[in-house]
């Protein structure tokens, strides 16, 4: 498996990149996985995108269990709020569409 990235953040592992091969790597049972810790990558907004989960009751891989979407809604729902997050255009999650995450 390639490695996840993660980062500290308020003393948290938080991960920026693989939560796809972190849940299919729980849900087989696996009790370790490989990580790279990042803290080079500058994008001010993990910040925003931690408190977006918070707010949807998101704290653990294994919650995106009833949340999973097909490729598009992923690409639309969020992507796109991280490309408005770098853009200027969204301070929070709330500030969404609730549809734009329906199951697919």
């Amino acid at each position: 498996m390639q490695p996840i990235i993660i980062r500290k953040m308020d003393g948290q592992d938080v991960i920026l990149d693989g939560h796809s091969r972190v849940f299919c790597a729980l849900e087989l049972g696996w009790k370790r996985i490989p990580v790279i810790y990042d803290d080079a990558d500058d994008w001010p907004h993990y910040g925003v995108c931690v408190l977006a989960c918070q707010e949807r009751g998101i704290s653990s891989v294994l919650d995106l269990k009833e949340a999973i979407v097909n490729q598009k809604t992923y690409q639309n729902a969020w992507i796109g709020f991280c490309q408005q997050l770098s853009q200027g255009k969204t301070e929070s999650r709330s500030n969404t569409d609730e549809s734009d995450l329906e199951k697919s």
